[in-house]
């Protein structure tokens, strides 16, 4: 399970009651939702992490990876101030061969507390992707890999982007 904390000022983690109630029940609730599995793999695990990272790796064929992480944001330059909170933001990556695999993603459920009391929540669209490993490192080559997917408007209306947006990234 990989976690993802963005934060600058860890002391202001606060929600509308002016605690840090809503961050740690949900950093709890996910613990208790994740249980711990191992597998022995031959290679080692490289992340793929929507917005932090991308990878140009697979995994291998007949693996299927689960990963999970919570992403929490502050937008302090503009009225009203957000903070938003993403959980689990799961991504399943199952390999159909060395150089293919297949990826179902999403951030799972969307919390955003404003100043103007405005809050929302709901759950976000879902991505689905293939990626081809076009080249794997070599002295100085650097390893290449081509990301081919859609996101599915199937999330609430304060999330979904109401549309199939497609997306390619090359990825070195």
């Amino acid at each position: 399970m990989i976690l993802a904390h963005e934060q600058a000022d860890q002391n202001q983690v606060t929600g509308a009651d002016g605690g840090q109630t809503h961050f740690v029940a949900s950093l709890i609730a996910l613990c208790a939702a994740c249980g711990s599995a191992a597998t022995a793999i031959a290679e080692p695990l490289a992340a793929d992490r929507p917005g932090q990272a991308n990878p140009p790796s697979v995994v291998g064929a007949d693996v299927l990876q689960l990963e999970g992480g919570i992403n929490f944001e502050r937008q302090t330059d503009g009225a009203p101030n957000t903070d938003t909170q993403r959980l689990p933001g799961v991504e399943l990556r199952y390999g159909l061969t060395d150089r293919v695999e297949l990826q179902l993603a999403g951030d799972g459920f969307v919390q955003e507390w404003r100043d103007d009391a405005s809050d929302k929540n709901g759950l976000s669209d879902i991505g689905v992707a293939a990626r081809l490993l076009v080249a794997g490192q070599q002295d100085w080559r650097p390893a290449a890999a081509l990301n081919i997917g859609v996101s599915l408007p199937i999330g609430s209306d304060f999330v979904t982007s109401d549309g199939y947006d497609p997306q390619v990234e090359f990825l070195y």
